[in-house]
């Protein structure tokens, strides 16, 4: 799984953004400098992010829909790792349906 970028890296890289804007150097290297210290935080970032394949994900639903009835379908997320996280489902569901 590809790592995701998160909300405090992207303001640190816009931040950073302003921050070469108002150096008062013309040359690359504020740019180098800002641009190696992003890829170092991207880094650590990506490196802290915890392992999909420790949250434990279970869906719940009916067998057998009949046309034009309902059900319920649920989640259950476990994180096993003792961190706090955010997490987002979304759901497909099938094509006849």
């Amino acid at each position: 799984m590809r790592p995701v970028p998160t909300r405090r890296l992207a303001i640190v890289a816009a931040l950073a953004s302003v921050l070469v804007l108002a150096w008062p150097n013309d040359g690359l290297a504020p740019l180098l400098w800002v641009n190696g210290a992003l890829l170092l935080l991207a880094l650590v970032d990506s490196a802290r992010a915890v392992d999909p394949e420790r949250l434990a994900v279970d869906r719940e639903l009916p067998p057998v829909l009949s046309l034009g009835g309902s059900g319920t379908i649920s989640w259950t997320v476990r994180n096993q790792t003792g961190r706090t996280l955010r997490v987002a489902l979304a759901d497909e569901l099938a094509p006849s349906l």
